[in-house]
């Protein structure tokens, strides 16, 4: 190039420069006339206009040029970098493609054109041209870049790490290699990789905000959310108008059960992105699980409006109307999932549960219900090859037949089915990362390990958990926890002054298998199983030779790796064979449960007035424990008292409705008004609940599925109990109670006895009176019964220092 430009070239950068250009085309004809140097100015002085924001006049020029003169690639190519840095992706390719008529092995047009396509998301095309320029000089890292970009969106990984490591090799100080594959890294799983490939980006551009979004995006894959948090920090500050780094914020605090602070990013996010369907969909998690489940299906909606073919999403509305009761409307939404991907097993594992009524019905047919449930698990089993087992671990104790216990029917061989599926699907994963129990050392004292997710003021640690812990000989037994929840309150400082290690923090399946593991446990008890899936998880491996459940959920787990199971033998009936585990009854109540003290203080409650003539009877189950075919008997007893009032809660806004109304249908079909006899009040605090019960005439158990901790609460404020002996364990916890307090004239065999109990307590002062002096003289028995424990520790050694054998995985 001439080292001054000629005259008319220095015209037409003073004219750019002075917005006075006109007349162009004549201009750049001559200064064409004028020699083939000049061209070069001219390109240069297009890209000059191009990189000071001038697109409009760079264009200007390009086009005038290639009007002119046919045969210059450089006229192309820079034609082609103008309209990329214009956005106009479809023109810039048009204009490369030129330029490669001329010389289809220029390599740097190839490699343009290529980051082109990628932005046009044309994989295919990307990678044919990112090919196409490696094979004419594979010396090029930025071919290679482009070809990672290409294979990583056409979900081929593996290449696309290598495409990345390879432009590294030739370049170890490209930022954007390194960059770019912490993606690919992370979606096979490669996080700890992925992190080092996201700090050597941040050491070579410490300003990035890109690097600080795949670093924090990383970390959540870890589940390192504090320091994720940090990084999505630091990203939004230096760039605060990436909606991605408020959706991965969102994410962050999700996962650290902060939902209310996750729902502000969240919608951050959509603020800066209307069109994001994942900040939506995310959105309309966190609105589940708190509970918010109809403006959760709104948001859900607005995701599938955008992407309607994200199984995820129609999945988890599914589950979100499942949550709402609403069982064909989940079962629907679970088969749209699988008609976009047959292989959707979180959708083949819910749409079984969807058999399971979580509010039962009259008009159900239960027998129907139940086999259609073991159908499903069991075509669900049989259509899984032992091949295809790789990942389905993460679908066990995503939903659990939780609402089965709520059926007055015998569910071991439903639960049994389910436990066999659990088992298969948890061996593979056991084997496969080859985590069992240690090998067998006998140390000087048993160790115990407690596995729950309830360390924390919780009916299961109140009811089972606090007194084992409390009370187990520290000279025998070593008691380990392993704290599965989030929850951190005074119970669980107690809980690790009084353990001998205390394990919490680990988010993963694999990082708790192995810990309990190399623990070399003896002896594990889970005091429930299924609320949460993570304990159903583990429940479902084999990490000890001796595995036990306690009652916490009062039902058999089915699981074939629970080899027993810890009930009371006030709770058990005769004759019943409700267990696939081995049945081991403690003493009593199988319970060491210690006071709560609590202060009563009287509510204030709209449609409750606190009146010696109107008996308060309170009935305070959760909705699902209320069997339709139980509701005639609070309208007798209504009925028959003529003036009362029989107090609910609202637990679950849509499922308590549904209750009323069907309450209501009950009342009226008795020439009733339900508003006169029946209030659901708002969910109560402890202090403000023993003033209400310090009030109430008579607490009605739930038949079926009886209550311990409002059972037991209602002892302790000397509130008489009415409740039905039943065919299982988990409809006798208030028996037991009154077993073991003498009180067993409060205990119906009948329906008809219930209702007449409940009468003659609310009616007869004498009899009530009676009952509460009983209960005020005797309810000590029901505290700090350490039998159950020295009853738990016999059994313990004797299996533990009598046997040799030990189960395998």
């Amino acid at each position: 190039m001439n080292a001054n430009p000629p005259q008319i070239i220095l015209e037409i950068i003073d004219r750019i420069r002075n917005n006075t250009l006109v007349n162009q085309e004549a201009l750049i004809f001559t200064a064409v006339e004028q020699g083939a140097a000049n061209i070069n100015y001219l390109l240069e002085l297009s890209i000059s206009c191009a990189q000071h924001s001038k697109l409009p006049d760079a264009l200007l020029i390009l086009k005038s040029l290639s009007s002119k003169i046919t045969d210059q690639i450089k006229i192309y190519y820079n034609l082609g970098l103008v309209y990329s840095l214009s956005g106009n992706n479809q023109e810039a390719i048009k204009a490369y493609e030129l330029a490669l008529k001329i010389d289809p092995n220029d390599a740097d047009t190839l490699i343009n054109v290529s980051s082109a396509y990628n932005e046009l998301k044309e994989y295919q095309h990307a990678l044919n041209n990112a090919d196409q320029a490696i094979k004419v000089n594979p010396q090029i890292p930025e071919a290679w870049i482009n070809r990672g970009s290409s294979l990583c969106s056409l979900n081929l990984f593996d290449d696309s790490i290598k495409s990345y490591q390879e432009a590294c090799r030739l370049n170890p100080h490209l930022f954007e290699a390194w960059l770019n594959q912490s993606l690919p890294l992370n979606k096979l799983g490669k996080h700890h990789e992925a992190l080092v490939a996201c700090d050597e980006a941040l050491r070579l551009q410490p300003l990035s905000d890109k690097a600080h979004s795949n670093k924090a995006i990383t970390l959540n894959e870890l589940g390192q959310y504090n320091q994720a948090l940090i990084h999505f920090d630091k990203a939004t500050h230096l760039n605060p108008n990436l909606y991605e780094n408020f959706y991965g914020k969102g994410v962050a605090l999700h996962k650290l059960h902060r939902p209310s602070d996750a729902l502000y990013e969240y919608n951050k996010a959509i603020e800066l992105n209307p069109h994001f369907a994942d900040s939506y969909y995310h959105k309309g998690v966190a609105l589940s699980q708190t509970k918010r489940y109809r403006q959760a299906i709104v948001e859900f909606k607005k995701a599938l409006e955008i992407d309607p073919n994200k199984p995820d999403y129609w999945f988890s509305m599914g589950a979100t109307y499942l949550e709402l009761s609403q069982a064909l409307e989940a079962r629907s939404h679970f088969q749209k999932a699988l008609d976009l991907n047959p292989d959707f097993y979180p959708a083949r594992w819910t749409k079984a549960f969807t058999y399971i009524p979580t509010l039962l019905s009259e008009d159900e047919d239960l027998e129907f219900l139940r086999n259609q449930f073991l159908l499903e698990l069991k075509l669900l089993n049989e259509s899984i090859s032992d091949n295809k087992l790789d990942g389905l671990h993460k679908v066990v104790g995503m939903h659990q037949p939780f609402y089965l216990a709520y059926q007055n029917l015998n569910n071991k061989e439903l639960l049994k089915e389910y436990g066999l599926i659990c088992d298969r699907f948890m061996h593979h994963w056991q084997l496969t990362n080859q985590i069992g129990p240690s090998k067998k050392i006998e140390y000087s004292k048993i160790k115990i390990g407690i596995v729950s997710s309830h360390i924390y003021d919780h009916s299961v640690w109140h009811a089972i958990t606090k007194g084992f812990l409390s009370n187990l000989d520290p000279n025998r037994f070593e008691v380990h926890l392993f704290y599965l929840g989030a929850v951190l309150d005074e119970e669980t400082n107690f809980a690790k002054l009084k353990s001998t290690s205390f394990s919490n923090g680990e988010s993963s399946l694999l990082s708790w298998a192995k810990l309990i593991s190399e623990k070399n446990i003896d002896a594990l008890i889970y005091p429930e199983i299924g609320m949460h899936q993570l304990t159903a998880q583990l429940a479902s491996l084999r990490l000890s030779d001796l595995q036990m459940v306690a009652w916490g959920h009062p039902e058999t787990t089915g699981l074939p790796t629970i080899d027993y199971y810890l009930s009371g033998e006030l709770y058990e009936p005769q004759g019943i064979d409700a267990y696939t585990e081995t049945l081991i009854q403690l003493p009593n109540l199988a319970s060491c449960y210690y006071r709560i003290p609590i202060t009563p203080v009287q509510p204030v409650l709209e449609g409750v007035s606190f009146d010696e003539e109107t008996p308060i009877l309170l009935c305070p189950g959760t909705p699902y424990k209320y069997d339709p075919k139980n509701d005639w008997i609070l309208v007798e007893i209504a009925k028959r008292l003529g003036k009362c009032k029989l107090v609910f809660f609202h637990h679950h806004e849509d499922l308590s409705h549904k209750v009323k109304l069907r309450l209501t249908a009950k009342f009226n079909a008795a020439n009733l008004s339900i508003d006169e006899f029946v209030v659901f009040i708002p969910w109560l605090n402890s202090s403000q609940f023993y003033g209400l019960m310090g009030k109430s005439s008579v607490f009605l158990d739930t038949i079926g599925f009886s209550g311990f901790n409002t059972a037991i609460q209602a002892i302790e404020c000397t509130l008489p109990i009415v409740t039905k002996d039943d065919r299982f364990m988990r409809g006798r916890l208030a028996v037991g109670l009154l077993r073991r307090i003498g009180l067993s004239r409060l205990i119906a065999s009948d329906d008809v006895e219930y209702i007449e109990l409940a009468v003659k307590l609310a009616q007869d002062q004498q009899f009530s009176g009676e009952v509460r002096k009983q209960m005020h003289e005797m309810k000590h028995l029901l505290y700090e019964d350490t039998s159950v424990v020295r009853a738990l520790e016999y059994f313990l050694i004797d299996k533990l220092r009598g046997s040799s054998s030990s189960p395998t995985i």
